[in-house]
Formats: structure tokens, C-alpha cells, sequence
């Protein structure tokens, strides 16, 4: 080849360093236009004219700064292109880096600090395509080179693109846009979830995000979520139209196979009856709620079920205690009633104590009998649990009956003092069928004086239609009594027997065949001497049979106290 005229002003362009892909070539441009392409690191020179030329290189997506040459006639430049070495590994490895240190961060719960560390990796993988695309020189730079390339290695022109070539640049240019355009889709994503996150926890946004989370997040999300709606309730944050709106949700929470999530979500529910209960307020969807709380009853998470009843409590035992109207009961009301039977035999006896407190709470409301458990709980070995049942199975009013034999039991044999005292006490206010004549007479035969008192007083509350049983109540009245203990000695009228038989006669035995002979025996009463307090309730007695009989004091009626 001939040389180039030493008159003739020359550009020389070199490729040098690492070229990061060997199959990828580096295009030359002058004046906005492609004169050639480097393929090697072999120099390549151009002949230009004198005067100012604007040079730049690009390779594929990737393009250099423009550099803007002055040339004078016979000078010859010597220019260097090549891709930084850095920015390949750095940003990768931060981008990878950060990706990592969220995942730890997650696993350790530190979901806040996780998310920021996320973003921070989208942000290096923006930067990185910002970089890529929009910033000429950021990857493949092009200078003027620190020393000169030798004249005799320089060719005389450098090598054009030929047509297949460029058909393959194109290609490539093609796929490497491609590449770009669908790393720039992927990124749009995570851009717009941290978006998205940012307007969530703008003041306000808590709940909608929280209720977000809770129904479409993972485990983890759940249960922040959780926690969040329970924080707000605590702090009384949430509006009475968002408390309705979290309460489906909560519900839904309750069955999660996430046990952190099931115990905030039922704290949640407790929180919301606790509000109500303290604003006098309506606890909102009630029925909804107290049911969904009672299946919490049987979850396998202590806690869970410990603030499950305490939630029960405060909407069906605290609202009445404050005088506002009685809470709507569940509509699956047997379902209800059945859970709570279950509750009741808890191995934890804040549970236990807490169920059998909403069953007396809502017994006098139902249309059944005492549930099986119920009765069973009368045969317990604790003496608390025994203790619990005869308090809550007299408030059933329906069924009675069927419990009586139990109670009696109880108030004849139970080794436990305090469980007959409750027992006896609890059974002022029932009021049996006829059903339970035969179940009567038989305990006024009992060797225990408290039974054979309870008896008959229960006796008197059935009315005429026990009056087959005076022939068994009238011995009671000839029964010497001593009392035994010091509130016996102070209230001897509530532990005689003889007392309880004239309540019982004067109830039953008026209108009937045996009222003459009952009121021969209740007259003896007022003619013996001793036991004072047997006069007035003999008097009553005797009144009911003929109210304008002359009495001995002939004053002032008395009224038995179970009246």
C-alpha cells in the first residue's frame, strides 16, 4: 500500500483494554456519520480534511462521548476507545450485594429494614441502566490516547463496514435492545411496588395497607399486617366506619395457618370489644364476630384461645354488667352454645373460667336445656370447675329438671365445703316442673339437713301441683334444730328444715285433701315453745290457708324469704 501524504491530516483510533466480549465490534464515527469499524487492537487510521471534525465511537446500545477534533494540514491525532473495567463488576456485585442483605435482613424479621435495603438494589439497577442508555461514556469511552501509534503499523484507511457485517450489527443492535427493553420492563416492577409502599405509609394509608397485606401477602407480610391493624386498635386510630371495615378480615386472620397471625388478629377482635364496652357503643357486626371468635375457641394456640374468651367476655358478660342492651347472639346459636361447652374443659383455667362466664351470661336467653358438658363439669374432679358448672347450669331455665339429681348430689355429698355453700345458695332461685316431684320427696328423706331444706323450699315453688308430696314434707316440721356453725346461729330461718316445710305446706297443701291436716300441724308450731323463728313463717303459713285467722301476736304477716 502506498503511505499516507505526511500533508493529508489523519485520525487514528484504537481499541485497547478489555473488550468485554470478543465477538462485539466497535463502530467509528465522524461527523455523525459510520466510516468504519474496529475488530481488533490493531490502530486503524482515516484521512480527514483539515478543519474541525466531531469524532465518537458506539458499540451496539452503547455509545462514547463526542470528542470535537481541530485538525491543521499534515497533523495527525491519535484517539483510544475501549469499555470502562469497573462499572461491569461493581455494579452487579452491589446490585447482587443488596439483593442478599434483604433476604437476611427478612429472615431475621426485619421486614422495614429488608424493604429499604431491596430499593436500594433497584435503585443501583436503575442507575445502572440510566447509565446504559441515557449517558454516552458511562461504559465505552473514547479519548485521546497517551502515546502514538506506530506510522508503520497504521494502515491506510481503516475497514468499512461491509453489508454482511452490518447486517450482523444489526442483529445484534437489535438483541441487545431487546435486552435492555425487557430489563427496563422487570425493573418497572419492583419500582412500582416501592411506589407503591411509599403511598402506603403516607399518614392515613396504614389501614388500607395493612388490609391489603392481610389478604394477599405472604407469611411474614400477614403477620405485619396483623400486628399493624392491632397497633392501630390499641392506639384508637381507626375510624368506627374502618373498624367495620377490618372486621371481615380479622375473622378471615383468625383461621390463618400462622399462629402470631391468628393471636393479633383475635387481640384485634378483644380490642374492638373493649372500645364498645368502654363508649357503651354496640359492638359492630356482633353476631359475626362473637361467632367467629367462638371457633377460636378450639385453636391449638394458647394465646389464641386466651384472648378469643377474653373477647367473649367483654361483649356478652361486661355489656350486661353496664346495664346497655344484651348482645345479639350468634345466628347459629346451638354452634355457639356447643363451643363454649367445649371451652369449658380447657386445660387453661382462665379459659375454662372466662367460657363459663359467658354461658350464665347468656343462659337465661336460650331456648335449650344445659349442654352435656355442662352437666358433665358437675362430676369434675376440680373443685373450681364443679363450683363453675352449678353457678352456670342453674341459669339455664329450660331443663332444669334434668339437673336437679346432680345438684342435690352435690349438696348431700360433695367433699368440698365451699362447692355445697355455692350449691345451696345457687339453688334459692330455681324453680323446678312437676316433673321433679318424685325427684323432691326423695331428697327430703336425705341425712343431710341442707338437702332436706333445699327440697322442700324447692317444693314450695312448684305450687298446688306438688301437693302430693305433704305427707313427706309434714315430718320436717317435728325436726329438732341446733344450729351448727355461726351463720346458722344468726340466721337460723335459712338452715331449719321445719322453716322450709311451713314455705313448702303453705304453698301446696291449701285447697287440698291434706289441708286440714297440714293445718292442724303448722297450728302446733305456734303452741310449742322454743324456736322462735319458726312463729312468723307458720303464721305465713297459716294465713294462705285462711287468711282472716286470728293469730296469738295477730299482727304483722310475714313472708317466707325464697318468696
Amino acid at each position: 500500500m502506498e503511505a499516507v501524504p505526511c500533508s493529508e491530516p489523519a485520525i487514528a483510533v484504537q481499541l485497547v483494554g478489555w473488550t468485554w466480549d470478543a465477538s462485539r465490534t466497535v463502530q467509528v464515527l465522524i461527523d455523525g456519520q459510520p466510516v468504519g469499524v474496529l475488530r481488533d487492537p490493531r490502530a486503524r487510521s482515516l484521512s480527514v480534511g483539515a478543519g474541525v471534525h466531531q469524532v465518537a465511537a458506539r458499540a451496539s446500545f452503547l455509545r462514547s462521548r463526542t470528542l470535537v477534533l481541530t485538525l491543521a494540514p499534515g497533523e495527525r491525532i491519535s484517539l483510544e476507545c475501549g469499555f470502562h473495567r469497573w462499572l461491569p463488576a461493581l455494579l452487579p456485585i452491589a446490585f447482587l450485594a443488596a439483593i442478599g442483605a434483604g433476604l437476611l435482613l427478612s429472615k431475621l424479621g426485619l421486614n422495614l429494614e429488608a424493604m429499604a435495603i431491596q430499593g436500594l438494589a433497584v435503585g443501583v439497577k436503575a442507575v445502572d441502566l440510566m447509565m446504559t442508555f441515557a449517558m454516552p461514556g458511562a461504559r465505552l469511552y473514547l479519548r485521546r490516547s497517551r502515546t502514538a501509534p506506530d506510522a508503520g503499523a497504521l494502515p491506510e484507511r481503516m475497514e468499512a463496514a461491509s453489508p454482511a457485517g452490518r447486517f450482523e450489527r444489526d442483529r445484534r443492535r437489535f438483541q441487545f435492545s431487546l435486552r435492555g427493553l425487557l430489563i427496563l420492563v422487570a425493573c418497572c416492577a419492583p419500582l412500582f411496588l416501592m411506589g407503591r409502599e411509599l403511598w402506603d405509609r403516607r399518614p392515613g394509608n396504614e389501614t388500607a395497607r395493612a388490609i391489603r397485606l392481610l389478604q394477599s401477602g405472604g407469611p411474614s407480610a400477614r403477620l405485619s399486617a396483623a400486628n399493624d391493624l392491632k397497633y392501630l386498635l390499641t392506639g384508637n386510630s381507626l375510624t368506627p366506619k374502618q373498624v367495620d371495615a377490618i372486621i371481615p378480615d380479622l375473622l378471615v386472620a383468625q383461621r390463618d395457618q400462622n399462629p402470631g397471625v391468628r393471636e393479633a388478629a383475635a387481640l384485634s377482635l378483644f380490642m374492638i370489644a373493649v372500645q364498645a364496652t368502654q363508649r357503651s357503643a354496640p359492638v359492630p357486626q356482633v353476631q359475626a364476630v362473637a361467632a367467629g371468635l367462638a371457633e377460636g375457641l378450639r385453636d391449638t394456640a394458647h394465646d389464641v384461645r386466651y384472648h378469643t374468651a377474653l373477647a367473649l367476655v367483654n361483649i356478652y358478660v361486661l355489656t350486661s354488667v353496664s346495664g346497655g342492651p344484651p348482645p345479639l347472639l350468634p345466628v347459629d346459636t346451638e354452634r355457639f352454645v356447643d363451643l363454649l361447652g367445649q371451652a369449658i374443659e380447657d386445660p387453661s383455667p382462665k379459659v375454662r373460667s372466662w367460657a363459663f362466664h359467658v354461658l350464665r351470661a347468656i343462659a337465661p336467653r336460650l331456648e335449650g336445656a344445659a349442654p352435656a358438658r355442662l352437666l358433665k363439669a358437675l362430676d369434675a374432679t376440680d373443685a373450681a370447675i364443679r363450683r363453675e358448672a352449678v353457678e352456670t347450669v342453674v341459669e339455664f331455665p329450660l331443663g332444669i329438671d334434668s339437673a336437679l339429681p346432680a345438684l342435690l348430689r352435690i349438696l348431700e355429698c360433695d367433699p368440698d365445703p365451699g362447692v355445697r355453700a355455692v350449691c345451696s345458695m345457687m339453688l334459692v332461685g330455681v324453680r323446678p316442673s312437676p316433673a321433679s316431684i318424685p325427684i323432691l320427696m326423695e331428697a327430703l328423706r336425705s341425712p343431710e339437713r341442707p338437702v332436706r331444706f333445699r327440697a322442700a323450699d324447692l317444693l314450695s315453688r312448684i305450687g298446688p301441683q306438688a301437693s302430693e308430696a305433704v305427707p313427706a314434707v309434714l315430718p320436717l316440721l317435728k325436726e329438732t334444730f341446733e344450729p351448727m356453725t355461726s351463720y346458722e346461729r344468726q340466721h337460723p330461718e335459712w338452715a331449719d328444715p321445719a322453716v322450709a316445710a311451713t314455705w313448702a305446706l303453705g304453698a301446696i297443701a291449701p285447697g287440698t285433701g291434706m289441708a286440714d291436716t297440714a293445718w292442724a300441724s303448722l297450728a302446733e308450731i305456734l303452741r310449742q315453745p322454743g324456736h322462735p323463728w319458726r312463729r312468723p313463717n307458720a303464721e305465713w303459713a297459716l294465713d294462705r290457708f285462711n287468711p282472716a285467722s286470728t293469730r296469738e301476736s295477730g299482727d304483722v304477716q310475714v313472708g317466707a324469704p325464697s318468696q
